[in-house]
């Protein structure tokens, strides 16, 4: 189903077959999100991995992601933190027992505390009101703007009076990342000189990449979009994940009965300890109960469903398995190195 919004064209896909030919065949097409004012200002010019565009620059920042800022032994390095923090959201259950809580405020907490603690090595006094920042940005993301259906027309984004809203939030933004960003430098310099321990988190992986980036040189506005996502998709996100997959529990109560179950027995162990999370179980299943399909767009693309060059579509989908088979083979090579320097 067709529909136009303003000046935007939107599709409706509600069969199999599109979704076969939006999912597989023109993937690529639809590999990322289309620019809107909210994102543009607030993500320094889309230059984040949510909303940057598909190209050699997302493919560097993924790359670094998946083999710096979450590899196998940098996740592990801080399961110490996953595992007090949510002792923590225990103990603090448990001590309102009667009462009634809400349950969803404190869960966002604790995963904004434990990616705080991850990405900055510490609990940082500007939390909370990042974390507002954070959940502002995600509710103007999330709406429906008139100015993103008319971007042409500059003066609609003045007068609803949203970019100066955007501007302020970004603002209050930039503020707080630059300010952790001088609170870790001084931090790295107290290490050079040996006054304090050395050890790694996300900030110092990034800053690397800022310092002396040879394959992708980060700028400061880049490394504050990257922490951005770090902070966003690392709490909110997850959050609301757990949120959903609770409230789904009770709509499956034979999920809910063995998943505490297994809780008080050997999937304890398996999902206590920080390595390999395979074997899950149905510990599985409720992490699927919390995602549900989303949405995949992008503006200025033709194609034709159920039609087209059926064998440069192919052709296409060929390239990218390969290149995909290519960037795992570069992981499983990195983590080798790892393992080799311990």
């Amino acid at each position: 189903m067709h529909l136009k919004l303003g000046e935007v064209d939107a599709v409706v896909v509600s069969s199999a077959e599109a979704a076969k030919e939006v999912l597989k065949m023109h993937d690529i097409n639809f590999a990322y999100r289309p620019s809107l004012l909210v994102t543009d200002i607030l993500c320094y010019g889309n230059t984040n991995i949510a909303f940057a565009p598909y190209g050699e620059y997302w493919r560097q920042l993924r790359k670094i992601c998946t083999l710096e800022l979450l590899s196998a032994k940098l996740v592990q390095s801080f399961g110490h933190i996953r595992e007090e923090e949510f002792l923590n959201l225990c103990r603090w259950i448990a001590s309102q027992s009667g009462l009634l809580i809400n349950l969803t405020e404190r869960i966002n907490l604790t995963t904004s505390d434990v990616v705080t603690w991850a990405s900055h090595g510490k609990k940082t006094e500007e939390q909370a009101a990042f974390t507002s920042v954070i959940k502002e940005t995600i509710e103007l993301a999330a709406g429906f703007h008139i100015a993103d259906v008319y971007p042409s027309i500059k003066l609609f984004s003045r007068v609803s009076g949203m970019k100066g809203g955007v501007e302020r939030l970004h603002k209050e933004s930039d503020r707080i990342l630059q300010s952790i960003i001088n609170d870790h430098r001084a931090i790295n310099a107290a290490k050079n000189a040996g006054q304090s321990e050395n050890h790694e988190d996300l900030i110092d992986v990034l800053l690397k990449f800022h310092d002396s980036g040879d394959e992708l040189h980060l700028t400061i506005d880049n490394l504050k979009s990257v922490l951005q996502d770090m902070f966003s998709a690392g709490s909110e996100t997850s959050s609301t994940t757990v949120d959903w997959a609770m409230a789904e529990m009770l709509k499956h109560p034979r999920i809910l009965k063995k998943a505490q179950d297994e809780g008080y027995g050997q999937q304890r162990e398996k999902a206590g300890n920080n390595g390999d999370p395979s074997g899950a179980g149905e510990w599985g299943q409720i992490g699927d109960l919390g995602l549900r399909a989303g949405r995949r767009g992008r503006r200025g693309f033709r194609w034709k469903a159920g039609g087209g060059d059926q064998a440069a579509a192919e052709g296409a989908v060929a390239r990218q398995r390969q290149k995909r088979r290519r960037w795992q083979e570069q992981r499983r090579q990195h983590e080798c190195q790892e393992k080799g320097k311990r």
